[in-house]
């Protein structure tokens, strides 16, 4: 799965992504709102504007991830 795949699947209603590996992915300005990214690979992936409230992150990899 890409980035613009996981935002498809996130806007028909899919919110479990968990174990999903998406290094260096762009997410700025998405709505991930209550996402699942549970054990998620997103090393140096941005998510800078991006709505995450709710967003479960718990152990996930995010070295380098930019979220300003």
């Amino acid at each position: 799965m890409n980035r613009d795949e996981l935002l498809l699947y996130y806007a028909r209603g899919r919110r479990d992504f968990r174990g999903i590996i998406l290094p260096n992915a762009d997410f700025c300005e998405a709505n991930l709102a209550g996402a699942m990214l549970e054990g998620a690979h997103l090393t140096g992936s941005r998510f800078c504007g991006a709505d995450l409230s709710g967003c479960c992150f718990s152990k996930a990899v995010l070295r380098q991830a930019n979220f300003t």
